[in-house]
């Protein structure tokens, strides 16, 4: 327990899985929870509003094993590049449950959303859906929900108002009222998102209280019969100390009275959508480091690990000040250990940023205890520099009802060299 937050829901016995897992494919090393990811989405349908659709966000965690996961189990997936959408595809995600989004989509995603027959293509801008309407060409037109800017914002990120994302009511207002201008196109729906890390239910409700009243408008105002609407997500879960904790099972009974009006004034909306990814994912993972060294400077001790900002919280800027939870799993049994004292946990890459936690109590450690982070089962792996010092990608395992697995391998630094033009070119091909 570090900053007054608990460790997470986990399974019994997850201790010693943890150690059969680190003992197996080493670290550092992303271990993940199915029946943690489970009872994370039962938490979650279970505060949306009754009939609600629910996508994974890829971005959160886009391992093919943790997409196929939750396809198995009924969402839509929420991709926001080719890479995604090729991973989507790998884990065998219908293409016709998949939204693809983005805010500077190129010609070739665009191309291949279209040609897969997507869900809806989440068109950012007039002109991006001047480009899809010319680069779509199959037989059935393509599915479209514009994204809209609803003026409001919210949480860690804003991702609504003064940003890059989405067009204003009047922009969609046109584009409704000229779509038959656009054969190969068909606009479905309205997407937004106001941002990341919600504090409570009132900002969420808020926006999609305001998503359904613009729907309603411009249906009113244009030939335009809207069957889905994606309310975005950013459903707060904490990862670090002072974090807010929000409690989400509100949610349901806020929306229930304007949802009901909505449906009942506009039936045909058969779709509404949510979407999430670190509230599913991030307290289902664990990142498991390996103490390499442990020394006292001046009055102040130092663990330094094989495993740090490269694996997780690299964009936070904290520098230890606000810890995650942090558990140590010592490397034998000892009888008698020393009282608790105040540790620094730090990384292995040469920049002073690479610390977890700052002056924090902690048993006395040894070079080869493990040390557990928790509620990094989000933006781990893809949302942090790997490659930074050529030390490479920490591997990825699931704990499942049928043991413990490795689903992804580390990437080495030497995979990443093998890459690289060789150095020996033929002549003229690099001067």
């Amino acid at each position: 327990m570090t900053g007054g937050m608990s460790i997470p829901p986990l399974p019994d016995g997850w201790r010693d899985q943890v150690r059969q897992a680190a003992d197996s494919f080493g670290t550092p090393l992303f271990v993940y929870f199915y029946d943690a990811m489970e009872a994370r989405l039962a938490a979650l349908r279970a505060a949306l509003p009754d009939g609600a659709h629910l996508y994974y966000s890829a971005k959160a965690n886009p391992n093919p094993f943790i997409l196929r996961f939750y396809a198995d189990r009924g969402l839509g997936v929420e991709v926001a590049s080719l890479g995604e959408f090729s991973t989507a595809s790998r884990a065998d995600v219908p293409a016709g449950r998949i939204i693809f989004v983005g805010p500077a989509k190129t010609d070739e995603e665009l191309s291949a959303a279209a040609a897969a027959g997507v869900e809806a293509v989440v068109v950012e801008s007039v002109t991006e859906l001047a480009r899809l309407a010319r680069l779509a060409s199959g037989d059935a037109p393509v599915s479209v929900a514009l994204r809209l800017d609803l003026g409001r914002s919210g949480g860690r990120l804003a991702m609504s108002g003064e940003t890059q994302f989405g067009m204003n009511a009047e922009e969609a207002w046109r584009v409704l009222g000229s779509a038959n201008s656009l054969p190969s196109l068909r606009i479905v729906g309205l997407h937004t998102y106001a941002g990341t890390q919600q504090k409570s239910v009132e900002e969420v409700a808020a926006t999609c209280r305001a998503l359904m009243e613009q729907a309603a408008r411009l249906q009113e105002g244009t030939p335009a019969r809207l069957t889905f609407l994606d309310f975005g997500g950013g459903f707060g879960t904490p990862v670090r100390a002072r974090d807010p904790s929000p409690e989400w099972s509100g949610l349901r009974a806020a929306l229930a009275p304007h949802v009901a009006e909505y449906r009942k004034r506009h039936p045909w909306t058969v779709r509404m959508a949510f979407e999430s990814g670190r509230f599913l994912m991030a307290p289902a993972g664990i990142l498991v480091t390996t103490v390499q060294d442990v020394k006292t400077k001046n009055t102040r001790r130092f663990a330094l690990l094989d495993g740090g900002i490269a694996q997780f919280g690299f964009d936070d800027h904290y520098r230890g000040t606000r810890p995650p939870v942090i558990e140590v799993l010592a490397s034998a049994d000892v009888p008698t250990r020393a009282p608790p004292g105040k540790a620094t946990l730090c990384g292995p890459l040469c920049t002073p940023a690479d610390r977890i936690a700052s002056e924090i109590d902690l048993p006395p450690l040894r070079r080869g205890d493990r040390v557990c982070v928790f509620n990094t089962g989000a933006y781990g792996l893809t949302g942090n520099p790997g490659l930074f010092l050529g030390r490479g990608f920490a591997a990825e395992a699931a704990v499942t009802a049928n043991g413990i697995h490795l689903i992804r391998r580390r990437f080495t630094a030497a995979e990443f060299t093998a890459l690289t033009v060789p150095l020996h070119a033929a002549p003229g091909e690099v001067t």
